[in-house]
């Protein structure tokens, strides 16, 4: 069996204003995040967002995964 694995060093964690100017790319400005008076906040009345490195595609179904992020909502 084998697995995906992120290369080293290429992935980080976006902090909040990073992931605001993002969203502020691709046209979802203030669905995520906010202009505060001192900071970029998260929204309390975000929805979720799901973001995979696979493509959907029959064999590789991503029911499992999608049910799974619905019993933790």
């Amino acid at each position: 069996m084998l697995y995906d694995r992120a290369v080293s060093g290429k992935f980080k964690v976006l902090g909040i204003e990073e992931k605001h100017r993002f969203f502020n790319s691709v046209n979802l400005e203030n669905k995520f995040t906010v202009p505060g008076l001192k900071e970029i906040e998260y929204r309390d009345d975000r929805p979720i967002l799901m973001i995979t490195s696979t493509s959907y595609t029959p064999d590789e179904d991503l029911t499992m995964l999608i049910n799974a992020l619905k019993l933790y909502v």
